[in-house]
């Protein structure tokens, strides 16, 4: 009877143990005049290349297929698609140009540019370290507006519903992707 009780706490508790198993995102929150949502992009559907970033001219890229998104609606999905026009630019693009640890506090900060269809913004953000199950990730969010992308916020509901021009990416990547050499 011991046997059996110890296999099945064993087994429970692997269980649990995968269950819980960290992972890294990205969100996009989009926010409107009634509500606001977030769409997520698992790490799991990240695209990595260029995995070596030093203070030369190496970067790493990370690719976030725009079918991936997962938000509140299907039909939010597709309005993102849509927006991205996700059929003839099928990533947004992250790459990280330039990094700086403060030798003092630990802190992390990056350059990186952001393409969403063929306009590339660059932005610089403090990041934060974040300890999640036994992998440590880099967070941070940063403010976009649409319009410095050629994206015109829509409306829906003949403009009963308007998208505001300001989204928030907010990012989970893993510290290893960021920090690797």
């Amino acid at each position: 009877m011991r046997n059996i009780i110890t296999i099945l706490v064993s087994v429970f508790l692997g269980i649990f143990c995968c269950a819980v198993k960290a992972q890294g995102k990205i969100s996009v929150k989009i926010t409107t005049n009634v509500n606001s949502f977030s769409c997520d992009c698992k790490e799991n559907d990240f695209i990595y290349a260029n995995k070596t970033i030093s203070t030369a001219k190496d970067n790493t890229t990370i690719l976030f297929p725009l079918v991936s998104f997962n938000c509140p609606k299907k039909l939010m999905e597709r309005d993102l698609q849509e927006l991205f026009k996700s059929e003839v630019y099928p990533y947004a693009k992250l790459s990280i140009l330039e990094k700086d640890i403060n030798k003092n506090t630990g802190d992390t900060t990056i350059k990186f540019s952001l393409t969403l269809k063929d306009v590339t913004k660059t932005y610089e953000v403090l990041l934060a370290n974040v300890k999640r199950g036994d992998k440590n990730y880099l967070s941070g969010d940063q403010m976009i507006q649409l319009t410095n992308f050629n994206v015109e916020p829509p409306t829906k509901m003949l403009g009963v519903i308007r998208v505001r021009n300001e989204v928030n990416i907010a990012f989970l990547i893993p510290q290893d992707q960021i920090l690797a050499y």
